[in-house]
């Protein structure tokens, strides 16, 4: 019954695995599948309210990155593989409504935006 509000799925060839976040729930505001209809809950690294989630990164260290919209310094985390999440340090507590992976050839990076907060509300990271 969470409200899931962003599915990414990874593209690496014979893994293939979707990954989805909700901005609510009680630890299992993370769900995986093989294929678009079979889905697994999974333990969010907080309950935060997680409104975006994108796979990329260089290549062959590729992960999952989810931002959220509430949270104290928590409101990035990673997975390699959609099961097992780790907090990050977000650039600043703003309301993180979105981030997505790309950028020229060699120089792509990880972009979130912000709907509201202090100071910049855009942060990178390769």
């Amino acid at each position: 019954d969470n409200d899931w509000v962003s599915v990414a799925g990874e593209g690496r060839a014979g893994v293939g695995s979707c990954v989805r976040v909700a901005d609510s729930g009680t630890g299992n505001r993370v769900m995986t599948g093989p294929d678009g209809v079979r889905w697994t809950s999974r333990s969010s690294a907080a309950d935060n309210d997680w409104t975006s989630v994108a796979w990329g990164g260089p290549a062959g260290a590729e992960t999952f990155v989810a931002v959220a919209y509430s949270g104290t310094g928590n409101r990035v985390m990673t997975s390699p593989d959609g099961v097992t999440w780790t907090l990050q340090t977000s650039a600043a507590d703003n309301n993180w409504v979105s981030v997505t992976w790309g950028g020229p050839a060699g120089s792509e990076k990880f972009v979130a935006v912000a709907y509201s907060g202090t100071g910049n509300r855009v942060m990178t990271s390769p």
